[in-house]
């Protein structure tokens, strides 16, 4: 099935003009609203596969319950909820309904791209092996928490994200900051916490990254393909 429109429903009427022409520029259609009723009509006239993009509190009754609402539609669209404060309980409860994504105001259109090539099938799931060894010193960069220097050792990697040998603790959805250091060099990157896979495995997707690390990280992965 392929994804043709976005609905976005929000009660900004700022992030629904932002998030339109941002959405607009994948050559999806885009529909928006300030509340569910709307949303759902929207999701209704879509003509293909949907991508509803939610605010977290949108009305009346927020946006997971907007997305018990789409049981019905065939086909049932992808979820991503927005929200102003990250909450732990909430990403999972995304998680478990089948969202795309869990995603934090203020959002970068690069994390939107994300999620349309990851639903359009572009990402590649599985992460090509890279030798063990690779160090990153990561600082904790949620305002919530104290930060804290944290040191990782990557197993898996590629351009989207890695998987991570530690044994910290960080909750889904953690922003991390750290250095990526490959053959002796220090790469800055911005990445989340997308998993965690008990005893010692964190999976990270990288956020917006910057050339150097990106093409740092390609050299590698073609070297160890």
């Amino acid at each position: 099935m392929i994804l043709t429109t976005v609905v976005v429903a929000d009660p900004s009427s700022i992030a629904r003009q932002l998030y339109a022409l941002c959405f607009a520029r994948f050559g999806l259609a885009v529909a928006t609203a300030a509340d569910s009723e709307h949303a759902l009509s929207a999701l209704r006239r879509a003509d293909g596969l949907a991508l509803l993009v939610a605010d977290a509190s949108v009305p009346p009754s927020g946006a997971l319950k907007l997305y018990e609402l789409c049981a019905t539609l065939k086909p049932v669209p992808q979820l991503v909820v927005t929200t102003r404060a990250y909450d732990a309980e909430e990403a999972e409860r995304v998680k478990r309904a089948g969202g795309a994504a869990y995603l934090t105001k203020p959002i970068h259109s690069i994390e939107f791209s994300r999620v349309v090539r990851r639903i359009r099938g572009d990402l590649s799931r599985a992460a090509p092996r890279v030798r063990c060894g690779t160090r990153v010193n990561a600082i904790v960069t949620d305002p919530t928490t104290h930060s804290r220097l944290l040191r990782w050792e990557i197993s898996d990697i590629s351009i989207s994200g890695a998987l991570l040998a530690t044994n910290a603790v960080l909750p889904i959805g953690q922003r991390v900051t750290a250095d990526l250091v490959i053959d002796g060099e220090p790469y800055p990157i911005l990445g989340e916490i997308v998993r965690i896979q008990p005893p010692r495995e964190t999976a990270i997707r990288f956020v917006d990254l910057i050339k150097p690390a990106h093409d740092a990280i390609a050299a590698l992965v073609a070297a160890e393909a």
